[in-house]
């Protein structure tokens, strides 16, 4: 297979963009070929430099920056706010290239990811993992900076032996809003307390009512940011 080269702009939440680079560093290392990440602050999206959040990446694994002005002018996602205008000079800079609607379609059509990097020079845009990646690749890759490891810990070392993370989106979702009724959730969160005395629930969720619920239903066992 001959090498090929990848620039890959990270779209969306920050745990999408965490599965897209390192789905993209998975895929990098099994055809051999480069692979350059460029981080966008987006202020409605996630409005924050990948090193507020992380220590830097040693370069022989991961060659990642944040993006500069040629970057927006060449590399940002086409999108309706910049009228799709950066798709042109993509598709002169690039021989092959994905926005990340088209990035979407091929994962969920199992498409060769590695046949279409071959020897070409080639644009991504992805909130999605396109190869499989394992659980300590991302403790590998993602060291967050010091200030946020202590939130982190102040949170973790407050979980029991039994710890389950429930993930409610409400206000910005509208299928999750729509195939996820708070019923459900609840219904797990009972199931895993009867299987497990010592049962502790992490919610992250953009609802104060959802957040009010859970506290006033488990109280103790809750474990929340406010």
């Amino acid at each position: 297979m001959i090498k090929g080269n990848l620039l890959l702009v990270p779209s969306g939440g920050l745990a999408n963009r965490m599965r897209a680079i390192a789905s993209a560093h998975i895929l990098a290392k099994k055809t051999g070929s480069s692979l350059q990440v460029v981080w966008f602050k987006e202020k409605n999206i996630l409005n924050a430099h990948f090193f507020d959040l992380f220590q830097p990446i040693d370069s022989n694994k991961l060659k990642i920056r944040e993006a500069n002005l040629a970057d927006y002018l060449l590399n940002q996602p086409p999108r309706k706010r910049n009228l799709w205008l950066t798709s042109i000079p993509q598709f002169i800079i690039y021989d092959k290239r994905l926005d990340e609607n088209q990035t979407f379609e091929c994962v969920c059509n199992k498409f060769n990811f590695k046949n279409w990097i071959s020897g070409n020079n080639c644009y991504m845009v992805s909130y999605k993992d396109i190869m499989p990646v394992t659980d300590g690749l991302y403790l590998d890759l993602f060291k967050p900076q010091s200030k946020i490891q202590k939130d982190i810990d102040a949170f973790t070392n407050r979980f029991s032996s039994h710890t389950v993370g429930f993930h409610i989106r409400r206000t910005d979702h509208v299928a999750a809003i729509q195939n996820s009724p708070i019923e459900l959730f609840i219904e797990a969160a009972d199931k895993e307390i009867l299987t497990h005395d010592d049962t502790k629930l992490f919610l992250a969720s953009d609802s104060t009512e959802v957040k009010d619920i859970f506290k006033k239903r488990y109280g103790n066992r809750l474990i929340t940011n406010t």
